[in-house]
């Protein structure tokens, strides 16, 4: 966005029971809004969330209410599909996000969230899952789906991730990361081999792999190759 101004504000409560079953209770009363240099309200977002516990043996957990304003100045598309008018929307969503105790050998994240949505509706969920296979080994797969219902017309926006990370040794790291989306239909695939001999230096190489099923198969879209070397000078 051009031509305007961010402000955020961020207010947090929190009190402890570390002798109960919930190590410590949260409540957050968060603000971000976008003004435009010319004036008048670009787009603003309250977030209340009034229950947040967490048990370092369990996990984390927020139930939450969003508050959403968005003013475009012009029509848009969304995911090149959905026209949006211009205008003033607004409305109140809520949510439960959640995440399981990181330092187990499968953990998990997720965020539901529904309500309004820029005149119509919107269903999201996104989740990631994480397995510790090794102190070696370490695989991530994430699923978002968005769901949205507009006067314009209907569509899911889907997105799949997935990543692998291998320590060969305490410096050298070979890292994949995959990507698709069914919005562009581009699949994207990142690969690299780090070696970092030390703190400020790094060699690594690097493959990138790209292809689009837009046409009902997959076509080779990019295919590229990077060695690169950085050197961190300390005086």
């Amino acid at each position: 966005r051009n031509d305007v101004r961010v402000y955020s504000l961020n207010t947090r409560y929190r009190w402890r029971d570390a002798d109960g079953p919930i190590y410590a209770y949260n409540v957050f009363l968060n603000r971000a809004w976008t003004e435009r240099i010319g004036g008048g309200i670009e787009s603003d977002k309250w977030t209340l969330v009034p229950f947040a516990p967490w048990n370092p043996r369990i996990g984390y957990m927020e139930w939450y209410f969003d508050y959403e304003r968005e003013v475009p100045r012009q029509a848009f598309d969304l995911f090149d599909r959905l026209q949006v008018p211009a205008g003033d929307y607004e409305g109140l969503r809520t949510g439960i996000y959640f995440e399981t105790r990181e330092a187990s050998t499968l953990s998990a994240t997720g965020d539901i969230s529904r309500g309004p949505f820029l005149g119509g509706t919107r269903n999201e969920t996104t989740v990631a899952v994480t397995w510790r296979a090794s102190p070696h080994l370490t695989v991530r797969t994430s699923a978002s789906i968005n769901d949205v219902s507009l006067p314009s017309g209907h569509y899911i926006a889907r997105l799949l991730s997935g990543t692998t990370t291998v320590a060969l040794s305490s410096k050298l790291a070979w890292i994949t990361i995959a990507q698709y989306d069914n919005v562009s239909n581009d699949l994207a695939i990142d690969t690299r081999l780090r070696y970092t001999p030390q703190a400020g230096q790094e060699l690594a190489f690097i493959y990138t792999h790209g292809a689009n099923d837009a046409e009902g198969r997959f076509r080779r879209t990019l295919d590229d190759a990077v060695l690169r070397a950085s050197y961190t000078l300390r005086y």
